[in-house]
């Protein structure tokens, strides 16, 4: 099976799933926060104002965590002290089911332990959770976190408080204690407390300290180092590193090899295909959605499919253990797109840890230049042959697992010949048809990608664009592209 995938692709599941959460009310006895979707909740003292909508909260808690971030990266509570010189936040985000706390702040410490001082790492084995202190070089002020992690229905949670370090002695005793005061809803719908029994002190509550080892970066057959999908392209006044991403992935990505961090570090433009790590552009994708992806009232999606591919279709969502009829409303090119999406976070893979996602949530000062629109994508998708396209997606729904680790070990090798056999050759050998969906939805995209690099090119300075893999490869590829128009493309 060859994968269609795009950074849209990665939001559709969201946009219908309505996987952000949303602070409700529970029933008595009701704690100052409560989060009923996640199950978690906290009392705080009349010290300490709470924000759960970051447009609310004041410049210092805003300064922590950027306005252009969307929901699904947006912590779930914000809260500042009356004297100013402390904060506190819960952070989700959704991490593979099979993880424990342990393995969330192995990730935790893989992606950003080059970025901090950490001061001591405990971990509770009975509580499933992990607690540690540490600086954040990137922050140009002297703030001092303590924070503890957990894992809880398939989302990793980070409960942290911090202050200036010359700080840290007088509000550390408080921020334990506000950490310990987490509960989390058991079966019966009662709050109990997480980590009942806990006192200040990390040792006496359990706590075991952790021996720090850095991350193996050998581990999936090759060595990320020596070869990677990515190229310097040379212009007339500009240069610009081509990275070739995938949309879904992993946490055992990270940190990603050496050049690439680099490239990207010296480079002042990051391009993307999609910036969906952007509120206005979220919620774009969210209406076009409900406009473009859904049939007219009162349509079914089994009018406009074969009977044999609309069964193929009920299968596969109870396999994947999802409700069809939430879904039956939907065109087919939607579906395929949802049943994609679903199909790969249950094998693990997450757009939360997609490359582009990735650069994006580090973008920082760097000027974010998306190549499409989400109308320009979407639309894409809507004028195709719908049916085809789920047809061709459901023909390769039982081998997706081997598919996916295939292009995944293709992808980490830098082996460009293995993914262009796997993602973009001959889909016609498996569908009749299928090769007008590969151009549409690759090489006449490619050609405008191409054009946009050129432009950006010959302009000053250092551009840093990420798109997926597929764009990059194959005589049609943007490298072959690029290199047609006169660019000089070195492989690094």
């Amino acid at each position: 099976m060859r994968l269609v995938l795009s950074c849209t692709t990665a939001f559709v599941a969201t946009a219908f799933l309505g996987l952000a959460c949303a602070t409700t009310d529970t029933a008595p006895p009701r704690p100052r926060f409560a989060n009923a979707t996640m199950g978690i909740a906290t009392d705080f003292s009349d010290q300490w104002t709470i924000y759960t909508d970051r447009k609310s909260a004041p410049d210092a808690v805003k300064e922590q965590f950027p306005v252009d971030k969307g929901p699904d990266e947006a912590p779930l509570l914000l809260a500042v002290r009356s004297t100013g010189d402390a904060y506190g936040r819960v952070w989700v985000e959704p991490v593979p089911r099979s993880w424990d706390a342990a393995q969330y702040f192995a990730y935790l410490h893989r992606v950003f332990g080059q970025q901090t001082d950490i001061f001591e790492v405990t971990k509770n084995d009975a509580l499933d959770a992990v607690r540690w202190s540490y600086r954040d070089r990137n922050i140009g002020t002297d703030l001092v976190y303590l924070e503890t992690v957990t894992v809880r229905n398939g989302f990793g949670v980070r409960i942290g408080y911090w202050t200036f370090g010359s700080s840290m002695s007088l509000h550390r005793e408080e921020f334990e204690a506000l950490s310990d005061a987490w509960r989390f809803r058991d079966e019966d719908g009662q709050w109990k407390a997480r980590w009942a029994g806990l006192t200040g002190k990390l040792s006496p509550a359990g706590f075991e300290s952790i021996a720090l080892t850095q991350p193996d970066q050998t581990s999936h057959g090759c060595a990320l180092g020596d070869r990677q999908l990515l190229y310097e392209v040379r212009g007339s006044k500009g240069r610009l590193y081509l990275f070739g991403s995938v949309h879904f992935g992993e946490p055992d990505n990270y940190p990603l090899p050496e050049p690439i961090e680099s490239a990207f570090k010296q480079s002042q433009t990051l391009i993307v295909e999609l910036d969906t790590t952007n509120l206005a552009t979220q919620r774009e994708i969210t209406k076009l959605m409900q406009v473009l992806g859904r049939l007219p009232e009162g349509e079914h999606v089994r009018d406009h499919l074969e009977p044999g591919t609309y069964r193929r279709l009920e299968d596969a969502f109870s396999e994947l253990g999802v409700p069809f009829r939430s879904f039956t409303n939907l065109k087919p090119w939607a579906l395929a797109t949802v049943l994609t999406a679903l199909k790969m976070q249950s094998l693990g893979y997450l757009p939360r840890y997609g490359v582009d996602h990735y650069f994006l949530e580090r973008a920082g000062t760097r000027r974010v230049l998306p190549l499409e629109t989400p109308r320009e994508q979407l639309g894409l998708f809507d004028s195709m042959d719908g049916e085809l396209f789920l047809a061709f997606i459901l023909l390769g729904f039982e081998t997706m697992e081997q598919d996916v680790e295939d292009i995944m070990r293709a992808w980490r090798c830098g082996d460009a010949d293995d993914l262009e056999a796997l993602v973009v050759a001959s889909p016609s050998a498996l569908l009749p048809g299928a090769d007008a969906l590969i151009e549409r939805i690759y090489y006449d995209r490619n050609e405008r990608m191409a054009d946009f690099a050129a432009r950006r090119l010959a302009s000053p300075g250092d551009h840093f664009m990420v798109v997926g893999a597929g764009h990059v490869i194959g005589d049609r590829g943007l490298v072959a592209l690029l290199r047609e128009r006169g660019f000089e493309v070195i492989s690094r």
